[in-house]
């Protein structure tokens, strides 16, 4: 049931492009991940790092979900371009303006993390997680309906784990990914400069065209399965109060491959478009490899008194790996020939290299109760020119707060909030090119922002 909910569940980029780094487990969200490669609060331990699956010595079973709350809203203008085939002149350009136009879904994100200590020097574990996923959705009625409408990427990843003591202040784990990912990035297709050339042709008002005559929908979609691994090690104290902890998640290879379908008027054109429910589908769609980024985490965590403790995390991830997304066999139309036929189309993103950086503490009110909070900084890998609206990006600040209620000897409760502050606005200057007759500008700014609340029960035996 879980596995069904990580594959159906949608999520909304908030940072980092499109990582979900803290939503990897509930009790992460209470400090924004500080110190997850070190502290081994629980048994999600096997995802931030496999060699601290050592510090749990009781079997465990962890089972939580982490709601995420965004806001991405754009103002400004796009501008739908047009070359008129006879004449090979550039037409005048169909502006439309919007204003706050919000493109966010909220969304949940389940995980499932379980250990198993076998021994006194190896646990074994298992990680049900989606490090990755975006979900924007602008109305098929927008004026950035040309560029976008529904984009949507979910990755569910499968992970056994299992960590082991070198000696008795140095463990190592390792972890193999097994990730499954479904896409879909869908946009209109229309003609606006045309029938607006057209009109402003025609005196006649009876005779006036509506300029979204030929909108169609275009949707492409596709699945990908892929193998990859993490793992890391653990170095630390003869009494553990001080641990320094360092994983290796490998950024996983996705070739996608699915179909690609266009529905509406200008999908019958054997019939003068004139069926408003007429769809040419392709089976063909793929493309090229998308390289997902390596992740490196390096955390501490240090007791500094019998009730508090202190931890910190920086993490790197290698996102110039994402340059750009390339699609073969996309359901098209043809002016020039008339006719449909299956074309490319490629968006470069030229994502750079990221840092991400959390501090947090941890304070033991009662044996029963645990305060945490914290907070970080999180880059985005976008930039200002081949940002767009598919994924609109900006780096953020986080606080965050959570606590843990010991309910039983046996179960565990853990809630976290975390906030997504942006340090400036989302800025698109965006020109996509969809044939050598037709390409869209757009030209906006706006704010992105997110709040993430999570919530988690935990049986320890």
């Amino acid at each position: 049931m879980l596995l069904l909910g990580c594959g159906l569940a949608s999520f909304q980029s908030h940072s980092g492009a499109f990582s979900l780094y803290t939503e990897g487990s509930a009790s992460a969200v209470g400090n924004f991940a500080a110190g997850v490669a070190a502290e081994g609060r629980d048994a999600s331990i096997g995802w931030f790092n496999p060699a601290g699956l050592v510090l749990l010595r009781k079997p465990e079973i962890v089972l939580g979900a982490v709601g995420v709350l965004p806001h991405v809203s754009l103002t400004g203008e796009a501008i739908f371009n047009q070359i008129e085939i006879d004449s090979n002149e550039l037409l005048p350009p169909y502006v439309e303006n919007f204003n706050n136009l919000n493109g966010a879904q909220n969304a949940v994100v389940p995980n499932l993390h379980v250990a198993i200590p076998v021994g006194d020097n190896f646990t074994y574990g298992l990680s049900i997680v989606s490090p990755l996923g975006l979900s924007t959705s602008w109305p098929q009625d927008s004026a950035l309906r040309y560029a976008a409408t529904l984009s949507e990427l979910t990755v569910v990843d499968i992970s056994p784990e299992m960590g082991g003591l070198i000696t008795n202040n140095l463990s190592v784990g390792w972890g193999l990914d097994i990730q499954w990912a479904d896409v879909s990035f869908n946009n209109m297709l229309g003609s606006p400069a045309g029938f607006q050339q057209v009109n402003s042709l025609n005196s006649e008002p009876s005779s006036q065209i509506r300029v979204t005559e030929l909108d169609s929908s275009l949707v492409n979609s596709g699945t990908s399965t892929a193998l990859g691994f993490h793992a890391g090690f653990l170095l630390m104290t003869d009494d553990r109060r001080s641990r320094l902890g360092f994983n290796f998640q490998y950024g996983t290879t996705h070739e996608f491959n699915g179909s690609s379908a266009l529905t509406g008027r200008i999908a019958d054109y054997e019939n003068g478009a004139t069926q408003i429910d007429a769809q040419y589908k392709t089976l063909a769609l793929s493309s090229k490899p998308i390289q997902f980024p390596n992740v490196l985490t390096f955390s501490v965590y240090q007791q500094v008194a019998p009730k508090v403790s202190m931890l910190g995390s920086i993490v790197y991830s290698t996102w110039s790996s994402f340059q750009a997304i390339t699609l073969s066999g996309v359901a098209a139309y043809s002016a020039t020939e008339d006719a449909l036929y299956q074309a490319s189309a490629n968006s470069l993103q030229n994502y750079h290299n990221t840092i991400r950086a959390s501090y947090g503490m941890n304070f033991d009110v009662t044996d029963s109760l645990q305060l945490r909070w914290g907070g970080g900084y999180d880059q985005s890998p976008t930039n200002d020119i081949d940002r767009d609206v598919r994924m609109p990006d900006v780096d953020k600040l986080a606080i965050a707060c959570g606590l843990q209620w010991k309910m039983t000897p046996h179960w565990f409760m853990d809630v976290g909030y975390s906030y997504l502050i942006p340090l400036g606005n989302v800025v698109i200057n965006k020109t996509q090119v969809f044939d050598q007759y037709n390409f869209i500008q757009v030209n906006a700014t706006g704010h992105a922002y997110a709040q993430l609340i999570g919530a988690q029960i935990a049986w320890r035996n």
